[in-house]
Order: structure tokens, then C-alpha cells, then sequence
């Protein structure tokens, strides 16, 4: 069995994989649906190029993001992303956060520590605690590209 990384693409496999592409359309427009609060503000916007490099992980997500939705004047807003415009485009809910779980219960390039604290925050409730789940672990994936400079 390969190893598995914890990764932004590695999370954006498992979100498009549950959702029908028409529904989302692009890979850009699923970005910014699931950045949409940041998008909102960006006049740049996300180009297919820069997504592509995301996704294919040859380039972090744009520090910028990663720095919005880290900043604490900001929490809970990709939680609320995920929850009005990116959950609603799938058959199943749970299945995002059970698959997202697997991840990060077998990924190798997280602590100890920080598998249990996502653990923790596991929950298949409702949409809201499924949105808040899957919100940590992209927020965990962004976390290290926060750090960084360039884009």
C-alpha cells in the first residue's frame, strides 16, 4: 500500500471526487467556491494555471489564501465556505469527511499530536460539524504555505 501525505491536493482529490463535475464546473470555480470568502476580495482571481499547480502540488496554494483564512479576525469563515457553497454540490456528505478522516488517520507526515487534534474535531452530526471538519484539514494543509513569502 502506498503512503499516504496529507496534502492540499490530496484533500481537493477527495472533495472532486464527490462531486458530479458539471456541478462544479472547473477546477478554478471549484477553488473559488471553496476559497469564496477570499475571492471575493482578490482581483486577481485564480487563473487554470496557478490551480493546476496546486492541485498537481508543484506549487503551494497562493500565501495570500492561506494567510486570509489563518488570520484570527477570519475563523470559521472557510467553514462557512465549504458549508453554503461546496457541501451542497454533493450526494453525501459524510462520505467527504469519512474519506478526509482515512486521510489523516494514515497520514504519514503529520504529528502525533496533530492527527488528534483533527481527530477531535471529527463529526458526521450535521453539515455544519461535516464543513468545520473538512475546514481543519484544509487549513491544516495551508498551514506551512502561511509561513512562506511567495506565491
Amino acid at each position: 500500500m502506498a503512503s499516504k501525505i496529507l496534502t492540499f491536493p490530496e484533500v481537493i482529490v477527495i472533495i472532486r471526487r464527490n462531486i458530479a463535475k458539471p456541478l462544479y464546473g472547473s477546477a478554478p470555480a471549484l477553488l473559488e467556491r471553496l476559497f469564496f470568502s477570499y475571492a471575493q476580495g482578490d482581483p486577481v482571481g485564480f487563473d487554470a494555471a496557478s490551480v493546476s499547480r496546486w492541485l498537481s502540488g508543484s506549487s503551494p496554494v497562493r500565501a495570500a489564501v492561506a494567510i486570509f483564512y489563518l488570520t484570527p479576525d477570519h475563523e470559521g469563515l472557510l467553514a462557512d465556505d465549504i458549508f453554503r457553497y461546496v457541501l451542497p454540490l454533493t450526494a453525501d456528505t459524510g462520505v467527504i469527511a469519512l474519506e478526509l478522516y482515512a486521510l489523516v488517520s494514515t497520514a504519514e507526515n503529520i504529528s502525533t499530536h496533530q492527527r488528534a487534534r483533527l481527530a477531535s474535531r471529527f463529526s458526521l452530526e450535521n453539515d455544519a460539524a461535516i464543513a468545520a471538519f473538512v475546514s481543519e484539514v484544509v487549513l491544516c494543509t495551508l498551514r506551512s504555505v502561511s509561513q512562506t513569502s511567495t506565491d
